[in-house]
């Protein structure tokens, strides 16, 4: 099984929602074969929550349902700028945990820049090792199709977050994807 990360980092007038998702695909080959037909064909640009309109959404939410996926979400709130590497790490101190006893051996994350993924990679020695598990790891961009899944269910919380959109989120909900949304707050900045 493969787990797929990725984040979104929305704004209100209290701070930045970092929201980091960690999505379980259970049978990878099946769910490629279910992504070459949530875009048009011939389409070069990956899909990306933000920029898709309703029909692709939809069927990205078909798909997500109709493989049984299961996501975890944690949520960081209000992290400040400067905060936001720290709340990434910490998410993904909870859910790469979560995703190894789902059954995950391997995790897909999105990449960012070369500094920010040895950033990452640091922080994932030291959870699977924490962990007592195996886990392979790697960085993709957002060509990926698998990454489109833990980008959706990000965009759909935060839309929810935000108050823009609901019914995303809550079709989620009621489809059981959404395994675990766990709300965090930081300590202050002299804290671990």
């Amino acid at each position: 099984m493969i787990a797929v990360v990725d984040e979104a980092a929305p704004a209100d007038g209290a701070g930045i929602y970092y929201v980091v998702t960690a999505a379980i695909v259970l049978d990878e080959r099946a769910t490629r074969g279910a992504l070459a037909g949530v875009l048009p064909k011939g389409r070069a640009r990956p899909f990306h929550w933000a920029q898709e309109g309703p029909a692709a959404r939809s069927r990205m939410l078909d798909l997500v349902e109709a493989q049984g996926l299961v996501a975890h979400v944690v949520v960081h709130h209000p992290t400040g700028r400067r905060r936001q590497e720290h709340a990434r790490r910490a998410a993904l101190g909870e859910l790469v945990p979560l995703a190894i006893g789902e059954g995950a051996d391997e995790l897909i994350i999105e990449s960012r820049t070369s500094r920010e993924d040895a950033r990452d990679r640091r922080a994932l020695i030291d959870i699977v090792r924490d962990a007592g598990a195996s886990l392979a790891y790697r960085w993709e961009d957002k060509r990926e199709p698998l990454l489109w899944i833990a980008d959706a269910i990000c965009g759909a919380v935060k839309e929810y977050l935000l108050g823009e959109d609901v019914t995303s989120f809550e079709r989620l909900r009621s489809a059981h994807v959404l395994g675990d949304l766990r709300y965090r707050r930081l300590p202050p900045s002299g804290y671990a």
